[in-house]
């Protein structure tokens, strides 16, 4: 399949009607879409999704699905989507159109197939139109429009992988949750084609009980029938609530949107604040009080030091006088040593002394002694220069001296800075708190305020009241199911038990032998598909990343609708892809895509938006030479020139680039196609810029 022209008519920026062809190469399939942000990229990938799948776009990706939440539900985003130039000028309707070549139709020969989508305001709903060869279609009217594009164009399940912005493409790298799982299954299933024989399966199991309804006895009917009705009320009981539940999601969306809108008058009002933000800046406030208090203490026991800092020469002056005098102090009379060997000599002089000396002639030879053994008024170094004492601190005192001078130069002084700008910054913020708490408690008094604040809590006790509706329903669902799978089983059970009548007994046999062999078949298959698809992944992303064999080995493990992908290095330790980089999960989504594609053989345009927006230059040439080129026969690239695609990285591919087009943006309402060549894309683009910028 080929999309040979794109048309959005009125449809959001795209004011009037806006044409963009494609033609088909053999060599050359990549196209360059490119334009700044807010000039209609995402736009025009966003058209293309509700082309297709209208009110299911929410299906195809979370991103959708969230664009219609904001507009307050599908109704809401469909009067969203009309340019505001032409809703100005009272035009009511918008459409987008895409026209498609090479589309393979079961019994149908078709050169073109067109594909358009319109919505008038006050329709509520939208209108698809399908036309083959530029007549309308008896096959598409049997089947339904919707119908028709989900079985013969592109299942919903894997437009995902065909339309995508490569920046928010990476939430497949963080798939967790069991449902989550299921979406991936599902596209896993339709991709490689097993689906199909699921169905066919499915349908000879309902032939075979077709069989035995008609063989049961009137009692084993009634019996039957008993249960079935069960299961059929169970189902029943089921839809009802995920039909309730779905109405719920609308009023909740609905009702979320006038919450937001009320917020916004409150705003322009002057009164910003909710009742819950009030209590929190109060909570701001107290605790802003608390750390402005210690800081305060803090800085208090620090001015202790202050007259230190601020004698700053002078102080530093007198600490290099008292090391001076340490120093002096220290060096001056005898060390330990010296000291006990002169108490022994002085020991030894006084035991010679004869014993009849008197007590004055005893004073005089120890005064002699004390003399020549420990007076010493030089210091024992004679280079040493005499100090003149001034202060004479003892140990003690000079120590705490040291301190204080060591805190001086070194920590002090960053200290105090920081604490300084800290009081500074709290000061300021506990202003600004002030200054918002007088302005929201001035605004509490004006009526107009009260009437918007007063709808808006009670618009969000209905909300938490419906939140807590969906909530009970999608408990009774999670019973009912339970139930339900009980039933099914017994009802399972009794249709075995049932036997075939003679007449019938050939038939049975052969379907049953189909379904044997469809679930042989079907189990081969997915095995060879898991072993093609975890070497696809694996080559993939080894290709891709410029840590080569950065993954080992990769693990597909499909159980029931489910699919998980696991990631092995070389020590085969699980690598947990939440800790890879933004860039390694876009790789990683990007190989399973390259993947998937290649094993269904699914012939399909790819959109491609925010290319190489988390990727490093290394990265970013990988996917341009490994990917872009061969992962379909139409790569339609929408960049932002010079971010996410660099006149370098287009050299790279140049060869590969069948066309250009740039969006031009001609008003704030306004954007529309130009065509430009390979060599003008860049220089085109940059003169676009100026002229912007001169006309801003």
């Amino acid at each position: 399949m080929f999309i040979k022209d794109i048309v959005l008519s009125n449809f959001r920026i795209y004011k009037g009607e806006n044409k963009i062809s494609f033609e088909e190469d053999a060599q050359r399939n990549i196209y360059i879409l490119a334009g700044y942000n807010g000039y209609g990229k995402t736009t025009f990938l966003t058209s293309l999704v509700w082309c297709l799948y209208g009110r299911h776009m929410q299906d195809v990706d979370d991103i959708f699905k969230k664009k219609i939440q904001e507009a307050g539900g599908y109704s809401g985003y469909l009067d969203a989507c009309l340019n505001r130039a032409a809703r100005n000028k009272n035009i009511t309707e918008y459409a987008v159109t895409l026209t498609v070549s090479r589309l393979q139709i079961p019994g149908i020969t078709a050169q073109e197939v067109e594909i358009k989508r319109s919505y008038s305001l006050g329709a509520k709903q939208d209108q698809l139109e399908i036309k083959i060869d530029g007549f309308r279609n008896e096959l598409v009217e049997d089947v339904g429009n919707d119908i028709f594009i989900q079985d013969f164009l592109l299942p919903k399940e894997i437009a995902k992988f065909f339309f995508f912005d490569a920046e928010k493409i990476t939430t497949i790298a963080e798939v967790q949750t069991l449902e989550q799982k299921r979406q991936l299954g599902k596209a896993y299933s339709e991709v490689l084609g097993i689906k199909k024989y699921v169905d066919l399966k499915n349908n000879l199991a309902d032939l075979r009980l077709k069989y035995r309804r008609e063989s049961a006895s009137p009692e084993e009917l009634e019996k039957l029938k008993a249960d079935e009705l069960w299961v059929a009320k169970l189902e029943h009981e089921i839809i009802q609530r995920e039909q309730l539940t779905l109405e719920y999601n609308e009023d909740l969306e609905e009702k979320t949107k006038r919450s937001a809108e009320l917020q916004e008058k409150l705003i322009r009002e002057g009164s910003n604040i909710s009742l819950e933000k009030l209590g929190s800046l109060k909570k701001e406030k107290s605790r802003l009080a608390e750390l402005a208090k210690d800081y305060k203490e803090r800085f208090t026991s620090m001015l202790d030091f202050a007259p230190f800092a601020i004698a700053g020469r002078l102080f530093f002056e007198t600490e290099k006088q008292l090391n001076q005098e340490q120093q002096y102090n220290n060096q001056k009379g005898l060390s330990l040593t010296e000291l006990k060997e002169a108490v022994r000599n002085i020991k030894a002089t006084l035991a010679a002394l004869p014993g009849h000396l008197t007590k004055a002639e005893i004073e005089s030879q120890v005064n002699r002694l004390l003399d020549e053994h420990l007076t010493d008024d030089q210091p024992n170094s004679s280079s040493s220069p005499k100090v003149q004492i001034l202060h004479d601190f003892d140990d003690t005192l000079f120590r705490g001296f040291r301190a204080i001078a060591d805190n001086l130069r070194t920590t002090y002084k960053e200290q105090f800075k920081l604490l300084s700008r800290d009081i500074k910054r709290t000061r300021y913020e506990l202003n600004e708190i002030n200054k918002q708490l007088i302005r929201a408690e001035s605004k509490e008094g004006d009526i107009l305020i009260q009437k918007h604040r007063q709808e808006k809590a009670t618009v969000d006790k209905e909300i938490a009241v419906i939140k807590e509706k969906i909530l009970s329903l999608q408990r009774e669902i999670g019973s009912f199911s339970n139930e339900l799978n009980n039933r099914r089983k017994v009802l399972q059970e009794l249709r075995k038990r049932l036997s075939v009548k003679e007449d019938l007994k050939d038939k049975d046999i052969t379907a049953e032998r189909l379904i044997n062999k469809l679930e042989d078949f079907i189990l081969r298959i997915q095995k060879e598909k898991k072993a093609t698809l975890e070497a696809r992944i694996r080559k993939g992303l080894n290709n891709l990343m410029h840590k080569k064999d950065f993954v080992q080995r990769v693990s597909v493990d499909v159980e029931g609708d489910l699919i998980d992908i696991n990631l092995y290095n070389e020590r085969n330790e699980l690598i947990h892809k939440e800790d890879l980089s933004m860039g390694e999960k876009q790789l990683y989504a990007t190989a399973i895509l390259q993947a998937l594609v290649e094993e269904s053989h699914i012939e399909f345009p790819i959109f491609i938006d925010s290319p190489m927006q988390k990727l490093d230059a290394a990265h970013a040439k990988n996917i341009i030479t490994d990917f872009y080129p061969k992962v379909s026969k139409q790569v339609v690239v929408l960049p932002l020139l010079n971010k996410e695609m660099t006149q370098e990285e287009f050299e790279l591919f140049r060869t590969n680039v069948k066309g250009c087009y740039l969006i031009k943006n001609l008003d704030e309402d306004a954007s529309t196609f130009m065509q430009v060549s390979n060599n003008e894309l860049f220089t085109t683009a940059a003169e676009l810029d100026r002229k912007e910028e001169v006309h801003v």
